[in-house]
Parts: structure tokens; C-alpha cells; sequence
């Protein structure tokens, strides 16, 4: 019965993980397609924006939607829901419940291995948010051959993108909770989330940038990096970084508020 609680429990969270996670992709994507321009180009946001409206109009901050979404109900849904178990069965080793350093493990652990699984699906989105599939037609087989391209830099982006992102907000709401008593609530999640997506964008912005190029252009990580060094140098690593924060906020704080109601409402309690 524990075992069989245990699964219900866990596909609960992977349906509210799902759920939170496709309100907040369906609501940033055209932020997301900014950043993607940012990082594949030496353009600023103005002048990244006219062209790209210039040649596609403004409908085409809606490219990658579809795979996005399929992203959010694959990888995110899969990343949140298994953190909770992890930390879960963690917590009985170290023998605390939910140390900071529990919570870390468990976000890398249910990041990487989400990031793993759906890494096909992120190659096509960022194929699709590049414009890729404009000039080249969509085929099952390039799945099969690239499928895994850029796997490398993506689930280290997973890895610390979930470590950074629900592992922050598990600890500071957390540590309000018990130090301030502060109690749970639109205010507390809202501004302990916007923290949460500072951490995640400053955190996991080189991971990103290079899981980009890669996947965009076909080429190998270690070409990756150099591309990135010799056009921008070091700071390359966090090129789109504003946009990638103007995503990651309101992603962050969309998905938690979601998520800490569908929670409440399927008496699975805080996150």
C-alpha cells in the first residue's frame, strides 16, 4: 500500500508539475524565442526584435509553442514531480528532513534525469524557436540522428537549473517560514519564486547558451565554446541574460503559484 501511495502520490505531482509548467510555457514562449535570438546572434534585443519581425512578423515569437509545450508536460512535469520523492528518500539517509544540502542533491538528481529523457524534444524546440525548420523539413529521422545532440550541456543545464530554481525556493520559503512566520500564501510564493528565478538564470545561463548552440547549429559542444569565446569572450556565457530572466522570472513565479494551488487542491500539501 505504501509502494502503491507512494506511485499515486507521484503521478499527482507529475500531473501538477504538468500543468504549472504548461501555463507558464504557453505564457513566456515569445520571451524564450527572444533569448534564443540573443544567444544565437551578436544583435541587441531592439534590434533583434525588428529583424525578426521584419522577416517573419510578429506571430513568429510564437515558434516552438507546440514542442514547448510538449517539453513542459515531459521534462518539467517529470523534474518537479520527482523532486519531492527524491528529497523524501534522502532526508531517511541523512537522517533530517530536508536539509539545504538534501534539497540541492535532489534538484540535480530529478533535473539531470529529466533532462536526459526529453532531450529530444528540447532539439526540436530550439530548432523550431531558431527558425531551422523554416528552411529545413521536419523528419523523424533527424530526431533519430540529432536527437541527443547537445545532450551534454543540457542535462548539466537540468541539473543545476532544478537545483538552482526549486531548491531555492524550498530553502528560503522555508527558512521565512520557520524564522520570520511568515505563512503559506500568494506573497510569500510570488516573492520567494522572483528570487528563485534570479538564482536559476544567473546559475544556469552558460549551460543554456551553449545547449543552444549546439543543438541549433549541429555542431559539437567544444565548437560550441569556442564559437561563443571568439565572438563574445567570457561574457558570451551569459549572452541573453536579461531576456532569459525576463523568461525565467514570470516562469518561475507562474509555475510555483500553479503549482502550490493544484497541490492545496489534491491535498498533496506544500512543495
Amino acid at each position: 500500500m505504501a509502494a502503491a501511495g507512494g506511485s499515486y502520490e507521484l503521478f499527482l505531482g507529475f500531473v501538477s508539475g504538468g500543468a504549472a509548467s504548461c501555463v507558464a510555457t504557453a505564457a513566456t514562449n515569445p520571451i524564450d524565442v527572444m533569448k534564443v535570438d540573443l544567444q544565437l546572434s551578436k544583435k541587441g534585443i531592439g534590434e533583434a526584435v525588428r529583424d525578426r519581425v521584419r522577416a517573419h512578423g510578429f506571430a513568429s515569437y510564437m515558434d516552438g509553442s507546440m514542442p514547448a509545450l510538449v517539453r513542459a508536460i515531459t521534462y518539467s512535469a517529470f523534474r518537479l514531480a520527482a523532486y519531492r520523492p527524491i528529497k523524501q528518500e534522502l532526508s531517511k539517509v541523512e537522517g533530517t528532513l530536508g536539509s539545504p544540502a538534501v534539497k540541492v542533491l535532489s534538484g540535480l538528481s530529478s533535473g539531470a534525469a529529466a533532462a536526459f529523457l526529453a532531450n529530444p524534444v528540447e532539439m526540436i524546440k530550439v530548432r523550431s524557436q531558431s527558425g531551422y525548420y523554416r528552411a529545413h523539413a521536419f523528419a523523424f529521422g533527424d530526431v533519430l540522428t540529432h536527437g541527443f545532440s547537445g545532450v551534454g550541456p543540457h542535462v548539466l543545464r537540468g541539473a543545476v537549473h532544478t537545483a538552482s530554481q526549486i531548491a531555492t525556493y524550498d530553502i528560503v520559503k522555508s527558512a521565512l517560514k520557520r524564522e520570520a512566520g511568515l505563512q503559506d500564501g500568494l506573497a510569500l510564493h510570488a516573492s520567494v519564486a522572483s528570487v528563485a528565478g534570479l538564482v536559476t538564470t544567473a546559475m544556469s545561463s552558460p549551460f543554456d547558451v551553449i545547449k543552444t548552440h549546439t543543438m541549433a547549429n549541429q555542431t559539437s559542444v567544444a565548437r560550441s565554446v569556442a564559437t561563443i569565446l571568439a565572438a563574445h569572450g567570457p561574457k558570451g556565457f551569459w549572452r541573453g541574460w536579461s531576456a532569459g530572466y525576463a523568461r525565467t522570472g514570470p516562469h518561475t513565479i507562474i509555475t510555483f503559484i500553479t503549482m502550490e494551488n493544484i497541490h492545496r487542491a489534491l491535498g498533496l500539501g506544500n512543495i
